[in-house]
Order: structure tokens, then sequence, then C-alpha cells
């Protein structure tokens, strides 16, 4: 059977509540600025679960999106090339709400095109220097991918896998553990010296080929 996706939605989500004035702009460290100009995506495939077919469950997704921004307030905002920092703005994360017509098997099962997980990570957008963006892809057995895409110069792997777990524990309304966020204060650590942008060299399909890895990861609620 051929994939076919299909988009449902497509909003961006704001913080809760807005980024303080003190905290608006985000200026990246050198170590950051000699960072290739690319996008890290990571897709997360859940098991299917009866909170899945919750017709709410979408909007529960976006509300603890909401909360969970606004501990990480560059994530929000926008990339300023000129000035090397981020506008913490809050114009929002783009997240896709969109329904796949195969099940999760036809896509984990070992024989599997594994460059179809591709499929599953938000395409490139038109608005300018965004930083983060999440499709939420709904199976017909009922799973979930659970696809991110996020500017690598903001965002390393520590920072990502940090954001899901957080958001992760919010939309379980895990209210009695500690919440931290990361700490973005790279420049203060490794002050920014306004190096030029590192341009990515073309990667080969063959070159990519052997270069993914399949996970499962609960993303419900208690």
């Amino acid at each position: 059977m051929k994939m076919n996706i299909e988009k449902q939605s497509s909003k961006f989500i704001k913080p809760l509540v807005p980024t303080p004035p003190t905290l608006r702009c985000y200026k990246i460290g050198f170590i950051d600025e000699l960072v290739l100009s690319m996008s890290v995506g990571v897709v997360l495939f859940l098991s299917k679960n009866n909170n899945h077919h919750n017709p709410k469950f979408v909007t529960y997704l976006e509300q603890s999106l909401e909360k969970t921004l606004t501990r990480f307030d560059p994530l929000a905002g926008r990339y300023v090339n000129e000035t090397y920092s981020v506008d913490c703005n809050d114009d929002g994360v783009e997240f896709k709400h969109a329904k796949v017509n195969i099940k999760m098997h036809d896509i984990i099962v070992k024989e599997a095109n594994v460059m179809l997980v591709d499929k599953f990570i938000p395409p490139k957008t038109e608005v300018t220097n965004l930083l983060l963006a999440i499709q939420v892809t709904v199976f017909k057995c009922g799973g979930v991918a659970l696809g991110v895409c996020a500017a690598h110069k903001i965002i390393d792997a520590s920072t990502l896998c940090t954001f899901l777990s957080e958001w992760a524990a919010m939309n379980r309304e895990e209210n009695d553990i500690e919440l931290t966020g990361p700490g973005f204060n790279s420049s203060s650590l490794f002050p920014g010296r306004c190096f030029p942008p590192v341009l990515l060299q073309p990667i080969s399909v063959h070159d990519m080929s052997n270069k993914y890895m399949f996970f499962t990861k609960y993303f419900g609620y208690q």
C-alpha cells in the first residue's frame, strides 16, 4: 500500500506565559556560531493507547506544549542572523496534526524502507528562522508518530531530549516532579565572536541510508 499522509490542521503554539522582557534576547555563544546551519529531526513512535482515540488527544498535546514552552523561552522565538541571537518574541512553535493510511507496523518492521521515517518529520516551512516544528501523525492502528524538527544552532541533542522528556511529563500531568529545563547560557560561558555561518555540504542518500535508529517512547497519561 502506498503511504499517504493527510494533513488535518496546522497552527502555531505559543508559551502559556509570555516571555519576560528581560529574557527577550538570547545571544548564542561562539560554539553555537560554529554549528552547521541545519535542522535535526527525530521521530518518536508511540504504541497504541486508549488516549489516542480521545478526540481531545491532540488538544491535550497542544495545551501541555504551551506549558512546557514557558520553560524553554528561545524555542518559540525566531533566530536573527544579523545579531547572532534569538528574538524570544513568542511567535510560537509550528504544530501540525496529520493522519496516515497505514499501520505503524508497516514502518517499524525490519523490511521497511527506513527513509520513510522522514515523512513524519515536519517539512520545511515558509516561516523565516523558525526554531522548532512538530508533527503528530496518527496511524490506522491507533499508534502515533511524533516528529520533531529543530534548528541545530539553538537546540542540541541534549536540549531536545530534555524538552521532549519535560513535555511528556507535563502531558502526563506529573506535577510532583521537578522540571528544570535547560540553561540557555552558552554566551556567558563562551562569548560570541560573530563567526560567519558554516554551510552544510550535500550528503548523498547512500551515505544516510544506514544512519537511522528506531526506538519507541510512551507519551501518554497516568
